[in-house]
């Protein structure tokens, strides 16, 4: 970050040349300086001129465009990048904040991740905020891979390896019944890893722009059925149910069955890590006009902080270096299925996940032989 004198009344030239955005924020957190790095995050209203937007209208937050405006609304209270704005205009203290920003483009929804510095400064004798943006999208990124890689994958591959281990050494003495179950257990195991390893790829390959989409028509109770199978293998499926509600009728519908299984198993992983041993996870589908609608049901409430951020990447209540499941989920679902993902919670409902897809999508597709 360059260096920026405490008292600003113009913009300096080593602000110009820094290639972080920089902004300086008035008492109603509003632009009343922008660096030209800052100018790039995007195409400005007010006829070209930043100078009079908030950051979240510069960073085309979704919530910037609900009724009480960026910086007032509910999800707001949890936005880093506007705590951290708040305590150097209302008790002039410097602060450095992560955000996680869900913005609009062109193209749908996005993910914007941020490290947000901000000190007191003062504007032409009136106090101010100084704001220095650091996208840490990728370090975020390259920080949950390695969670998953590093921890994950070598403690299931350290699993597989002692089962080996146990198989060569006391294989002579085993029942038949007992070398079964080992078998069982080495494959299961294996079966996390590859899952994990697929829902990677299939991650960076959608973020990335480069998944490839196979459409043909399938069964919706098939969808169903093979999500609950390959779930109910895993061992976070252990002492729980998974209970399917099929539809009434046989339906069928045109999609990409590989993605609508990955986002159904994604949040049937979700529910189930949220279970207590004996309880039971459902999943639903029906249809609904001219879609089809997958639900997913657990007895669990999500607290309301959560909900706010749920779809946000990086965020998981699972703790640091976790959170792509409800990211993946919204991302296959609304960028590459044409379809819609919603959800509600309540302590006498429980917590259900709804996703929505057309029978039959209008774009042009690639159908599968």
């Amino acid at each position: 970050m360059s260096a920026f004198p405490q008292s600003a009344t113009s913009p300096t030239f080593l602000a110009d040349l820094d290639p972080n955005p920089l902004v300086i924020l008035g008492q109603d957190r509003r632009i009343l300086y922008a660096n030209p790095a800052a100018q790039a995050l995007n195409a400005p209203k007010n006829g070209g001129r930043m100078e009079g937007l908030k950051l979240g209208e510069v960073l085309r937050c979704i919530h910037s465009q609900e009724l009480e405006g960026c910086g007032d609304t509910p999800a707001c209270l949890y936005c880093g990048a506007n705590l951290s704005i708040r305590l150097g205009l209302e008790q002039g203290a410097p602060s450095t904040s992560e955000c996680r920003i869900t913005a609009t483009t062109a193209g749908g929804e996005c993910s914007l991740e941020y490290s947000i510095q901000s000190r007191p400064v003062e504007w032409n004798g009136e106090p101010a905020v100084f704001c220095a943006l650091n996208d840490i999208s990728h370090e975020k990124r390259r920080r949950v891979l390695e969670r998953i890689f590093f921890h994950d994958i070598l403690n299931t591959a350290g699993s597989v390896k002692g089962l080996s281990e146990i198989l060569l050494m006391e294989r002579q003495d085993m029942e038949s019944a007992e070398l079964a179950e080992l078998l069982k257990m080495m494959r299961d195991s294996c079966d996390v890893m590859l899952d994990e390893i697929r829902n990677q790829q299939v991650l960076l390959a959608a973020e990335t722009g480069q998944l490839a989409t196979r459409w043909k028509q399938v069964a919706v109770a098939e969808c169903m059925a093979e999500a609950a199978m390959v779930a109910s293998h895993w061992p976070v499926a252990a002492a729980k149910q998974i209970v399917p509600s099929y539809p009434s009728e046989h339906a069928t519908f045109l999609t990409d069955p590989t993605l609508v299984g990955r986002v159904l198993m994604n949040l049937l992983k979700n529910a189930l890590e949220a279970l207590s041993a004996g309880e039971e996870v459902r999943i639903g589908g029906r249809l609904v006009d001219d879609h089809v609608e997958f639900s997913v049901w657990n007895p669990g409430v999500i607290p309301a902080a959560t909900r706010l951020q749920i779809f946000q990447r990086s965020f998981s209540t699972k703790g640091a270096g976790r959170g792509t499941g409800t990211y993946s989920v919204r991302l296959l679902t609304e960028s590459y299925l044409q379809g819609k993902v919603s959800f509600t919670s309540s302590q006498r409902d429980g917590t259900t996940f709804t996703v929505r897809l057309p029978l039959r999508p209008k774009a042009r597709l690639t159908i599968a032989e």
